[in-house]
């Protein structure tokens, strides 16, 4: 999406806002419309805190403000709300129905792509005395960069079982020469032993 096309989405977004605001009454308070830029700002999900350290060079704005201003933004259709490993984020959605996503279980990135069976499957799709407002697919998994951190990990994992298997043979090799070692040095005393003693008889 270029930079006009952001922009033309983040006016029809505001004007939504707008138009909900002076239909209930309430106040053009400017925390709700940076709030609305920051979340538009985004190129994908981000979190509350996120949110709250984009806005900080702008205005000072609390918490529970945050969390009321993007329940409305929800309500409204101008804000999604996901849950990644437990914890809630968020995304801009006016004027996008579907999102399709890929989260890396391990390192939750979250990575969006595009399927048009999928799409086909979802239009298809009916919803019996319910009227969804958006979809979201989300595929879990493991990410590019967490493979390949895993794949080294195993490998490293697999040397060190490699070596300890070397060193444990190497260590019952010399137990088992010890034991052979130790019998035949016990048949040799006993031998001598015996010698000595037919000797003795001799005598």
């Amino acid at each position: 999406m270029d930079k006009r096309e952001s922009i033309r989405i983040l006016e029809d977004a505001k004007s939504v806002l707008t138009q909900y605001i002076e239909r209930h009454g309430l106040r053009k308070t400017q925390e709700r419309y940076a709030i609305l830029e920051a979340a538009y700002n985004f190129n994908g999900s981000f979190s509350i805190e996120e949110l709250s350290d984009a806005l900080k060079p702008t205005c000072q704005v609390t918490y529970p403000t945050l969390y009321r201003t993007l329940g409305l933004f929800v309500t409204l259709g101008l804000v999604i709300r996901h849950t990644h490993h437990a914890v809630q984020c968020y995304e801009k959605c006016f004027g996008v129905k579907t999102f399709f996503q890929m989260v890396c279980v391990h390192c939750g990135k979250v990575i969006p792509f595009k399927s048009v069976v999928l799409m086909e499957a979802l239009r298809d799709t009916k919803y019996p005395r319910f009227r969804p407002n958006n979809t979201t697919v989300c595929v879990y998994g493991s990410c590019t960069q967490c493979n390949t951190r895993m794949s080294r990990e195993q490998k490293k994992l697999d040397r060190q079982r490699v070596l300890q298997e070397k060193k444990s043979q190497l260590l019952k090799e010399e137990r088992l020469k010890r034991q052979v070692e130790s019998r035949r040095k016990r048949r040799e005393e006993a031998r001598q032993q015996n010698e000595q003693n037919e000797e003795g008889k001799d005598d």
